[in-house]
């Protein structure tokens, strides 16, 4: 086993007032002037790297806020997220742009069903693709807090269709009112959506609720496709699960957790305010994972790209604002590499050290590529403004 630190070290060493590499030594005094300039032309560029990250990520997360619950109908005029702060704090939704504050409403269990609890059967012989989604609407000024819930994906042996199960608890009867699903068919190409609906015509003061989801599917590959997009929920995948297509999950604040091991085609996960962990078994094409405030940690045993995802390169990215990411792949995996981080430490551990080559080794970056060639396509790209980077071609 081998690791990047061998080949020199993470940070450049400071002689002379330079900011220079310890293989590069800042020996000769005939460089020092032009290696001087050099360092403030870099210090100057990295300083508009960092405004240009923390705005992509900004970007990134107005969406989730504007846009968390559906592409569809957006909700940006009408609600914001407020209380970013705690991976178990609660999100309120209000449609007052200027209010920042932080609320609390939600305290203790909510154990007053609305409605009862939704059961949705899918014939999983037609529809292989589910989409499920949320959308909240607001008064002005009223507003509901909504509790952490979780969104759990399962198999079950004794399950026959595939079964969605929605459970919204609540602090007030009357929110009971504001609530309803849609459901939408589309058999033509076997996609089954399902919207939960809160209705924007209510007065309740201090509302407050929580939503849990239960998919349930009879085998391992029955969802080829499946898309979450929820506000406050933990996303939960138990072992097992095959999404042959893709998988995009979206939640504002809540962890997503796959740690006894899914497989995936396309893959988009994103929170907002908690962690992304777990393995993948196997990945078919692209994975991306983003998180604002929480670190990630994410194993990939195996890359089996189609022949189109093959021919085209396939390419992984991970991004923080405020945690550390730690990204595991196959040794035998051959890709680009890049790792930025303006606070952090950039490690590339291999179990091949003769594969292992730096390109670019600078304050805030290292590039470079793993494998027997420089042309290799496929591509890793790790982004962390306030954090640790660990990249490791070692499962």
């Amino acid at each position: 086993m081998s690791s990047m630190n061998e080949k020199g070290p993470i940070l450049p060493s400071h002689q002379d007032g330079c900011h220079c590499y310890e293989e590069e030594g800042c020996k000769h005094n005939s460089v020092r002037t032009s290696q001087r300039r050099l360092c403030i032309r870099s210090f100057v560029s990295r300083f508009f790297q960092v405004l240009i990250l923390c705005a992509a990520l900004y970007g990134t997360f107005q969406w989730i806020d504007k846009k968390h619950v559906d592409s569809g109908k957006d909700v940006d005029s009408q609600q914001k997220i407020v209380d970013m702060n705690g991976f178990n704090s609660n999100v309120a939704l209000t449609n007052d742009r200027n209010d920042a504050h932080l609320t609390y409403l939600c305290k203790g269990e909510l154990t007053l069903p609305l409605k009862g609890d939704t059961n949705i059967s899918i014939d999983a012989s037609i529809f292989n693709r589910l989409e499920i989604k949320q959308r909240a609407e607001t008064m002005k000024g009223y507003q509901v807090e909504l509790a952490n819930g979780k969104t759990t994906v399962r198999k079950s042996d004794d399950a026959a269709t595939t079964t969605v199960t929605i459970k919204i608890n609540g602090n007030d009867p009357e929110l009971a009112d504001i609530f309803w699903i849609e459901q939408n068919e589309n058999p033509q190409d076997g996609r089954y959506e399902i919207v939960i609906h809160q209705e924007e015509n209510f007065q309740i003061q201090n509302g407050c609720v929580s939503i849990d989801v239960d998919v349930v599917v009879p085998e391992s590959n029955s969802l080829k496709s499946l898309r979450l997009m929820m506000a406050s929920n933990k996303m939960l995948f138990l072992e097992g699960l095959d999404f042959a297509d893709s998988l995009d999950i979206s939640t504002a604040n809540g962890d997503i957790e796959f740690e006894k091991g899914i497989s995936s085609g396309r893959t988009n996960l994103r929170t907002a305010n908690g962690r992304i962990s777990g393995t993948l078994r196997n990945l078919y094409a692209d994975l991306s994972f983003t998180t604002a405030n929480g670190v990630a940690n994410v194993r990939v045993e195996e890359i089996s790209p189609s022949k189109e995802e093959k021919a085209a390169s396939v390419a992984l990215s991970g991004s923080t604002a405020n945690g550390s990411i730690k990204l595991q792949l196959p040794s035998h995996f051959e890709s680009q590499f890049s790792l930025t981080s303006f606070t952090g430490r950039r490690i590339v551990e291999v179990s091949e050290p003769k594969k292992l080559h730096i390109n670019h080794w600078s304050w805030g970056s290292t590039k470079g590529y793993y494998g027997d060639s420089p042309a290799v396509k496929d591509r890793v790209s790790l982004t962390a403004a306030n954090g640790n980077l660990d990249l490791l071609y070692n499962v």
